[in-house]
């Protein structure tokens, strides 16, 4: 089974990679204490939404390789069953 959230995972690692490009240049030019810094590191750090959502995809990702292990072994066992007649 091919990763059905593969575009969504892209876009939010982009998303992630993004912010922390903004995080470093904020603290690069001296923006360290502004309220658009806080608001970045709490999205890209802190939020409980985003915890949520790495663990939701990290959930389907166990998921879909489950699946794909799954089918794997039925197509063994029918392999088996051809070979052996068992």
């Amino acid at each position: 089974m091919k990763n059905k959230m593969k575009h969504t995972i892209e876009l939010i690692t982009l998303m992630h990679d993004t912010l922390t490009d903004v995080i470093k240049f904020l603290d690069d030019n001296k923006y360290s204490n502004t309220k658009i810094r806080e608001k970045v590191d709490m999205v890209l750090n802190h939020s409980k939404l985003a915890n949520k959502a790495e663990r939701e995809i990290e959930i389907v990702q166990v998921k879909n390789c489950l699946n794909d292990l799954d089918k794997k072994r039925k197509k063994e066992d029918t392999v088996h069953k051809q070979l052996f007649g068992v």
